[in-house]
């Protein structure tokens, strides 16, 4: 089970991404070409924050069940501080994608409540922005000391 959802969060990290490059995009070229807000456009944010939803979902099943990495931190939160891998699978992964989903849901919303279609654009692209670079920033990427590999399926073998 642990493998599975491994490839499942690591394959929908790239779904998510694209949504994301798409939904910017789209609220971006919305907001500044005056075009009007349509249904098409809330239910693309939508979709990326619920995307995100999911994303997380499978991700806090892994941090509090399956990862015998956050295992390990939680025996000695002292000790994995001390140690780049453990800190980021820990603490700074899960915090910055947390932080990156409520950007997200608060962008989502204020966009809803906006008076004028601009200002939905606007909001939307944003807080979406910001929520994409704290995701992107909370990759794990060798630097930080949470490797994963870009294809999703190397887990397999």
């Amino acid at each position: 089970m642990d493998i599975f959802l491994l490839v499942v969060h690591n394959l929908f990290r790239w779904i998510v991404l694209l949504i994301a490059v798409y939904a910017l995009f789209n609220n971006f070229t919305g907001w500044r070409k005056n075009r009007t807000f349509s249904k098409k456009d809330k239910v693309l944010n939508t979709a990326f924050v619920g995307m995100l939803d999911l994303q997380l979902l499978l991700g806090l099943t892994m941090y509090f069940f399956y990862s015998n990495i956050t295992k390990m931190a939680f025996e000695n939160m002292g000790a994995a501080m001390k140690n780049k891998e453990l800190r980021f699978w820990a603490i700074e992964h899960i915090t910055g994608m947390m932080l990156a989903l409520i950007l997200a849901h608060v962008g989502g919303a204020l966009s809803k409540r906006a008076n004028s279609d601009q200002e939905k654009f606007r909001k939307a692209f944003v807080y979406f922005s910001i929520a994409i670079v704290l995701i992107l920033l909370s990759m794990p990427y060798s630097f930080r000391g949470g490797v994963r590999p870009l294809n999703p399926l190397e887990h397999i073998q």
